[in-house]
């Protein structure tokens, strides 16, 4: 039991089994403003036209609640943007709450926003 003790035992009970989609929607909400300069930005150098937009993300939530392979899927009028590298780069800045393991994210629909 070397290196294990009461701390280590607090922080594994402490973890929920599985993260719930509550829990996937409010690390994402509470993770808007970290991609919304990324849209922002997008529409400024005409990547994104005015109108409803929804993007396809993946990702993984580790145990530890951080954000690893986050990318975007489609639609694919947005994968030749700089939009794919900008959201994936503000998604590792995401954090949710800590699980007993990893946690894939796959087809998430990520809006629709407007822009305008």
């Amino acid at each position: 039991m070397k290196g294990e003790g009461p701390a280590d035992d607090i922080s594994k009970n402490a973890a929920k089994k599985t993260l719930s989609k509550d829990d996937i929607m409010d690390g994402v909400k509470n993770g808007m403003t970290t991609v919304k300069n990324c849209i922002q930005g997008a529409r400024q150098r005409g990547e994104l036209t005015p109108g409803k937009h929804t993007l396809v993300l993946n990702w993984t939530i580790r145990a530890n609640g951080t954000v690893a392979n986050p990318s975007v899927k489609g639609p694919s009028y947005v994968l030749g943007t700089s939009l794919p590298e900008c959201i994936a780069r503000g998604m590792r800045q995401w954090t949710f709450p800590a699980s007993q393991s990893d946690s894939p994210v796959k087809n998430f629909p990520f809006g629709p926003f407007n822009i305008k």
